[in-house]
């Protein structure tokens, strides 16, 4: 059986990808996940944790907006459900929250990324009303986004409403698009979806895309051609989001093979200079060193770095003895006809 995740949703649904789950098993890793995923984790776990709470629990103030509008979109009362793991027909869904209230659904969803995301037809959240209405057969339902960290001018909760035909026929094409996938579809799609595909590095339809792409740069033409300019412009935009991305994840999956022991043949690293200094403990640092610079503790304290320090009159022991050198940076290199050619993203682990 095709593992076929929800989170995944908008990659395989609508005019999506069916061939993508399929895939998807057979793409070798893409590494470890970034920082923005990462953190979005880690603040999903501390909501997770409010709302299973009795009593008060303590939340770093930095973190206490983004879950504060997690919570107040939740709200009190009764049949609420956090993290619950259901599955239906084999595929599986954990939901950040829902709640039961009769036989009305409501799915909440939370987001901590800057960019909007629309709640109507989102394909996520139809994959969660698909297997939670299975298990509980309710007639109503309203899917809830919630997006704390959404850039300025967005709402950070939205809802979509569905009566018992809407969410009847949203089923009824999930039902039919899983039934696809399962079947065997092996046909890949290139599109909008293709981004963070775990599929696009070795995707037959993103490479044509972006080999085609690359060969328009390279074509002679006859002077004096015309174009249609807004579509010629609409086209570019799409190759050149779709190129950006299937370049992205050949580089993660090289850094990865490389990280891992695995050969990549043709790729490897090169190291840049040392890593610069850093604080150890950047609140103790702040305290300790901005003090011993002189600096007016009735005004805000802007921290400086450990160079500063040492050119501000700080002893180099004691920046030593507070600092620590951040790693290097490297540079994915490809062998390009004979000699190194420096891929254009630098990674730069300064963590």
């Amino acid at each position: 059986m095709i593992q076929i995740h929800p989170s995944d949703a908008d990659k395989y649904l609508g005019g999506g990808c069916r061939g993508m789950p399929a895939a998807a098993e057979r793409a070798p890793k893409r590494g470890e996940r970034g920082e923005s995923a990462k953190e979005g984790v880690r603040l999903h776990g501390i909501v997770h944790e409010a709302l299973l709470a009795i009593g008060d629990i303590d939340i770093d103030p930095c973190d206490a907006y983004a879950v504060g509008v997690c919570l107040d979109a939740v709200g009190g009362g009764g049949g609420l459900s956090s993290e619950a793991k259901h599955s239906r027909d084999g595929i599986p869904g954990k939901v950040d929250a829902y709640r039961i209230e009769g036989d009305h659904l409501t799915i909440y969803d939370f987001k901590f990324g800057r960019d909007p995301v629309d709640v109507v037809g989102n394909a996520q959240l139809r994959v969660y009303l698909w297997i939670l209405s299975g298990v509980f057969g309710v007639s109503t339902a309203t899917l809830v986004i919630v997006q704390p960290l959404v850039s300025h001018g967005s709402p950070s909760v939205s809802e979509w409403r569905l009566d018992a035909a809407a969410i009847s026929e949203s089923n009824r094409e999930v039902r039919e698009v899983f039934t696809e996938i399962q079947s065997g579809a092996t046909g890949l799609r290139s599109g909008a979806h293709c981004r963070y595909c775990p599929a696009l590095a070795g995707c037959p339809a993103a490479r044509e895309v972006s080999l085609i792409a690359a060969d328009y740069a390279m074509i002679e033409i006859a002077d004096g051609v015309e174009i249609d300019l807004a579509n010629e412009i609409d086209r570019m935009r799409e190759a050149k989001k779709i190129t950006s991305w299937r370049l992205t994840a050949l580089e993660e999956q090289a850094m990865a093979m490389i990280d891992n022991g695995t050969p990549a043949d043709g790729c490897y690293y090169k190291i840049g200079r040392r890593g610069a200094l850093a604080w150890r403990d950047s609140t103790t640092a702040v305290e300790t060193v901005n003090l011993a610079c002189g600096v007016d503790i009735a005004k805000p304290i802007v921290p400086i770095t450990p160079t500063q320090a040492i050119a501000a009159g700080v002893s180099e022991r004691l920046v030593d003895a507070m600092s620590a050198r951040n790693k290097p940076s490297r540079a994915l290199m490809t062998d390009g006809a004979g000699h190194g050619k420096e891929i254009e993203r630098l990674e730069n682990e300064q963590k």
